[in-house]
């Protein structure tokens, strides 16, 4: 059943937020430019800061109120990212966490970046 009380973001909107964001709070970051000719499932962004690195898959929120979801091959990404599932120490040691954030996390979004 669609979710009335969201007002649609298209997922490029919130991601220009977010890339705002990185910029605001001193993050150094990579966005996959095209999926598409990638392997897919990888997360949207890689961000670093520090020993913290973040993956981050974003989506947004269509004209019905619904979120994106994630494909199969984006959760299997999130999985291994996730640092309890991580395949490598330095995953630890580095502090890495795997994100994804929709258009009504912004205040989540501002709290990890700070």
């Amino acid at each position: 059943m669609p979710n009335k009380n969201r007002a649609p973001v298209p997922e490029a909107s919130f991601a220009s937020f977010v890339e705002d964001s990185f910029d605001q709070f001193g993050w150094k970051w990579y966005h996959v430019y095209d999926s598409r000719r990638d392997k897919p499932g990888f997360q949207d962004y890689v961000a670093v800061r520090g020993v913290w690195v973040y993956f981050i898959e974003v989506k947004g929120i269509d004209v019905r109120g619904d979120r994106g979801r994630l494909s199969n091959a984006q959760l299997a990404w999130r999985d291994v990212l996730t640092p309890d599932e991580c395949p490598v120490p330095e995953c630890k040691a580095i502090h890495a966490e795997s994100f994804v954030w929709w258009p009504d996390d912004w205040n989540d979004v501002l709290e990890a970046l700070r």
